[in-house]
């Protein structure tokens, strides 16, 4: 499974990142939420998304997310 993560806390994110790989998941993680936007299209089966970040919000984010993948999931965090 190939997830996307958007966190701009660098911590949390290499915690959430180790987390994911122990479980085998494929993870491209970002911290900006415009190289985030920039990569919605590269066939993701699930999105992790902060709210509060750099450049473009996870809200906006989110929008773009709908508009290619109705069905995949998002958690907001």
């Amino acid at each position: 499974m190939k997830i996307l993560l958007l966190e701009d806390n660098e911590k949390l994110n290499k915690s959430i990142q180790k987390r994911l790989a122990l479980k085998n998941y494929n993870i491209d993680a970002f911290i900006d939420g415009q190289e985030a936007y920039d990569a919605i299209t590269n066939g993701y089966s699930c999105f992790i998304l902060d709210i509060n970040v750099p450049n473009i919000d996870g809200i906006k984010i989110l929008k773009k997310i709908r508009e290619y993948y109705r069905e995949v999931p998002v958690l907001i965090i």
